[in-house]
């Protein structure tokens, strides 16, 4: 589950969630422990913020104090299952169930035991939490998500061939594109791209987030590199850009 979104960015000492001790059911909130501070640096500067599919994903540090050294935003049910397919679909997807605690404040019993502190941006010290009403800004990456690109019930193989050439014609206009991966299983319509670089990434979400494919509305998401690389790794090694098929 949660293991496999912060690993790649080094050794985990420890994931706790944190439970209801009356439900025993997760209150939404969990901490994750790094061998070494820069692996946690890492994957705070990484994920917290991460968007996808509109919904950011929170992740703020806590005190040397505590016990747990990452706070992330965790989604009740997800974070109680085990055996969770952490696939090509599987781990962003519950990327975006984490995302879905993020409006909730923690509860004030979980604060005072955990000795989280407020408004310090440096990691090892006490690192703030947001309130329902402040909502981070996606980190912008060279990856990113296309959603809501077709029904895969009703897409056919050639169609799915005329949206890898037209998002590759499109991310082209920004500057190109070294891997895409069109998820013809997706439910959501996913189609995956890595570019070059973040600059041509930003241009390339700023121009297809909001627009309408064959009638359908897009959205746009970062994703994280690593994971990217986690989960496509072919797409390490892609140096050369991406031309259409025709």
């Amino acid at each position: 589950m949660l293991k496999g979104i912060f690993e790649p960015f080094g050794k985990i000492e420890d994931i706790k969630l944190i439970k209801d001790p009356t439900t025993n059911r997760s209150q939404g909130y969990g901490f994750v422990t790094y061998v070494n501070s820069d692996d946690a640096k890492k994957a705070l500067d990484q994920l917290n913020g991460f968007e996808l599919a509109g919904r950011p994903m929170k992740v703020n540090h806590v005190t040397e104090r505590s016990e747990y050294a990452c706070l992330s935003a965790l989604d009740n049910d997800e974070a109680d299952r085990s055996g969770v397919d952490l696939g090509t679909t599987g781990r962003l997807a519950l990327m975006a169930k984490l995302a879905e605690g993020t409006g909730l404040e923690i509860p004030k019993a979980a604060l005072a035991q955990l000795h989280i502190g407020q408004n310090n941006p440096i990691l090892g010290s006490a690192g703030s939490v947001s309130s329902s009403s402040a909502i981070a800004p996606p980190v912008c990456t060279q990856c990113f998500m296309l959603s809501n690109m077709f029904d895969p019930h009703v897409a056919t193989h050639s169609v799915f061939e005329e949206i890898r050439d037209d998002v590759i014609e499109e991310c082209t206009k920004a500057g190109g594109c070294l891997h895409i991966f069109v998820d013809r299983t997706s439910a959501q319509g996913n189609v995956y791209v890595k570019c070059p670089s973040i600059a041509v990434a930003t241009q390339c979400v700023n121009m297809l987030h909001g627009r309408y494919f064959s009638g359908r509305l897009i959205t746009a998401a970062y994703v994280p590199l690593i994971n990217y690389h986690q989960l496509f790794p072919d797409s390490v090694t892609a140096k050369t850009l991406l031309h259409p098929s025709s």
